[in-house]
């Protein structure tokens, strides 16, 4: 094939001139009907510092807390600052004592509260709510010191932009937007170009399934391949796993709080090692180019003979030695 056929594709024709029109025409009528200043924004920058908090972490998680990483909402990306310190301090249970009705206060057994400070840039919206990276709501700001309230944790965050409602003609333009989009991916392949581009990493999914039925061992054999069924695509194959009793705890008669293994012998707890494809980001790793997963995280797990949850307790990159 010349040079001139294999190029003939990527010349612009009409069609890619009413996208591009398209395009600009949503781009005007966006910045007509919402403003420019909510599209592009001109409030002040500040430096703004505020805690989060993660109540009953497993011991085993506490290693991936780290100061100077980045914290990124895990449903819309955004950027919401740097870590900047980390403490935890051993989650307290708080029991009746049966005896004489007093109350007890006991550590729960390999359970942690962990505090994250953060810091980052934010805007200060209208309502006196700090944003960040043009779009996530964290906390109400004080206005009388200028720091953050920290009467709510950021678990009570939301994003921004809860004031406008979405009206017909908004709806069209989102409709039109994403029309020319996909026109344009289409058009110019980019889902292959980026697909291609990004390649494949194998990688080891250490996972953690709590409290199932013990007859369950006998469908997780090595070798088996499962998928993640919310997000339908392919998890990996299992290399390794590991049977033990079910974790229980356990409130004496003096609203002390112990930790055992479960007395049902028809209760087990899985640990097992699965191995799959992704790609590492700076985001978290990427599995199957689909869904980001990290330690902590709960995945739908499924296989021609089980269903059930489980809870990501770390990834590792397989050596390429290995992968060979």
């Amino acid at each position: 094939m010349s040079q001139n056929a294999q190029g003939a594709k990527h010349k612009f024709n009409f069609i890619d001139v009413i996208i591009i029109l398209a395009v600009i025409a949503v781009a005007a009528a966006a910045v007509f009907i919402f403003g420019a200043n909510q599209l592009f924004g001109d409030s002040q920058t500040v430096g703004v510092e505020y805690v989060l908090e993660f109540r009953q972490v497993r011991e085993e998680f506490l290693g991936n807390f780290e100061t100077g990483v980045e914290v990124v909402d895990a449903s819309k990306k955004y950027r919401l600052g740097e870590v900047t310190a980390v403490n935890s301090t051993a989650t307290i249970f708080t029991g009746t004592n049966l005896i004489d009705g007093t109350l007890y206060y006991s550590e729960y057994p390999e359970r942690f509260d962990v505090t994250l400070t953060v810091s980052a840039q934010a805007k200060v919206d209208s309502d006196g709510m700090y944003i960040l990276d043009e779009g996530y709501r964290v906390l109400h700001a004080d206005k009388e010191n200028g720091g953050i309230n920290m009467g709510k944790t950021a678990t009570d965050a939301k994003p921004a932009g809860g004031k406008l409602r979405l009206n017909i003609i908004d709806f069209l333009i989102v409709v039109v937007i994403l029309g020319a989009i996909i026109g344009i991916t289409l058009r110019f392949g980019l889902v292959e170009r980026i697909t291609n581009q990004s390649g494949l990493t194998s990688a080891r999914i250490s996972f953690l399934i709590l409290d199932i039925n013990d007859e369950s061992w006998n469908y997780f054999a090595v070798g088996d391949k499962f998928i993640d069924a919310e997000h339908d695509c392919e998890l990996g194959v299992l290399e390794s796993r590991q049977f033990i009793p079910a974790e229980a705890f356990v409130v004496n008669e003096y609203g002390e709080l112990f930790k055992r293994n479960s007395g049902n012998e028809q209760r087990i707890d899985v640990r097992g090692v699965l191995v799959g494809e992704g790609t590492f980001t700076d985001d978290g790793f990427l599995l199957g180019g689909t869904n980001y997963i990290a330690p902590g995280s709960t995945v739908h797990m499924q296989s021609s003979n089980i269903d059930v949850y489980m809870t990501v307790t770390a990834i590792e990159k397989v050596d390429d030695a290995e992968s060979q």
